[in-house]
């Protein structure tokens, strides 16, 4: 293809990326910050800073379907997929987020299939539904399961699309071809800088955001939470104690969830007021987090609003993104509360919003729930600022702050 051509190419990106940017304002905002560029590299390729197509990919394709490809990746940036693949199978990996991604772009475009370069793009996961539902880690562990544990025992794996990361489902004699190149995903590095780009860049995109965000866990959270039965609020208490330098409890009145029990469990009581306010509750939605954990995390922020006459708080989801704080103070608060997540761990990313979103008004503490997958912070980055760790169903040992744990067997 000869350079005049190349430039009516580049030229056709430009205006399809315009269009998106009025059809799909979230979106589109988060593609500016893609620069797009030309290469041979058969199909297309995102590395989080770059939007690359091949010119003979895109010759093939209609203003729609380059459209699709587009939305494809910057929705790949979004999930931080392209920093959540180690450690894992490549290919199976590379189906499982593009399975994700392609079912959150149909439902977004308000399509039930869709062709590209003559393929129809999968975006059922292998148990039939669609693949919005889940993170790209459970779509994973499902083609897991299906594959023997072993890519190549179920799966096999074929020269496909330009990519090489085409395969087919022997089992059930589907293919699943990927539209895109994953492989310059394996030069990113979970703490690279573009992780932190891309929190600022979905912060200044959240403006534009119609609805709910589309990255959603499913709701059916907010009818199972009221079950939690983790009992962590004396440790909460005594943490309180520390922080606020003002809180005692007596055995009497009794906790009233428990009196039907032969038990005696302290209440929360406040010499000078029962009440409690500026605790910021961080709950990690991240893809290692399950539906059923995520219930039981959500939970306790209920159950700790409940041992109060009065309490005042704020309450976040975070991947390596945190959302917005909501302020609540009643379960009618937490019932509006939507979570929004699925991509890789950054606890950095916590401290990094309080520093620049909260200094004019630092909570008094902040209470991070977990299952404790990532890098630990400098103490310093807290601003001085207690931190008390929950940490659901894993070892892991913070190197700084209160830990209280919550056991895999208490989550049934």
């Amino acid at each position: 293809m000869d350079q005049k051509e190349k430039i009516r190419v580049m030229g056709r990106l430009h205006a399809v990326r315009t269009k998106l940017l009025f059809r799909y304002p979230f979106w589109g905002t988060l593609l500016l910050h893609l620069q797009l560029g030309l290469a041979d590299c058969k199909t297309a390729y995102t590395d989080m800073r770059h939007l690359v197509f091949d010119p003979e990919f895109v010759s093939r394709l209609d203003d729609e379907q380059t459209a699709v490809v587009m939305m494809h990746e910057v929705m790949h940036c979004a999930l931080s997929h392209c920093l959540r693949a180690r450690n894992h199978y490549r290919y199976l990996y590379n189906i499982a987020c593009d399975i994700v991604v392609n079912s959150m772009l149909l439902w977004t475009m308000g399509y039930c299939e869709f062709e590209v370069g003559g393929e129809m793009i999968p975006h059922l996961a292998p148990n039939g539904k669609e693949g919005r539902l889940y993170t790209a880690e459970e779509v994973y562990e499902m083609l897991l399961r299906g594959s023997g544990t072993t890519p190549g025992n179920g799966f096999v794996f074929e020269e496909g699309f330009g990519s090489g990361d085409s395969a087919s489902d022997s089992g059930q004699g589907g293919k699943y071809v990927l539209i895109d190149r994953h492989d310059p995903w394996t030069r990113l590095e979970p703490e690279s800088a573009e992780s932190y780009e891309w929190q600022e860049n979905i912060h200044g995109a959240k403006s534009h955001m119609a609805g709910d965000r589309v990255c959603l866990k499913a709701r059916e959270i907010f009818e199972g939470y009221r079950k939690s039965k983790i009992d962590w609020k004396k440790e909460l208490h005594d943490f309180l104690h520390q922080v606020l330098d003002k809180a005692d409890y007596s055995f009497i009145p009794n906790d009233r969830r428990y009196s039907y029990t032969d038990l005696i469990i302290p209440m929360f009581h406040f010499e000078e007021e029962d009440s409690v306010g500026n605790i910021w509750f961080c709950v990690d939605a991240s893809g290692s987090i399950t539906k059923r954990e995520l219930t039981v995390l959500f939970g306790e922020v209920r159950q700790a609003l409940l041992q109060f006459r009065h309490f005042k708080g704020k309450v976040s989801f975070f991947d390596w993104d945190v959302t917005e704080p909501v302020e609540f103070e009643s379960e009618e608060d937490l019932e509006k509360c939507r979570p929004a997540g699925g991509g890789g761990t950054s606890f950095r990313s916590i401290f990094w919003y309080m520093k620049k979103h909260m200094t004019r008004d630092l909570p008094e503490a902040v209470v991070v729930m977990t299952d404790g997958y990532a890098e630990f912070p400098q103490e310093s980055e807290t601003l001085g600022i207690p931190v008390l760790w929950i940490i659901i169903d894993s070892e892991v040992q913070p190197p700084w702050g209160k830990v209280i744990r919550i056991k895999g067997d208490d989550l049934e």
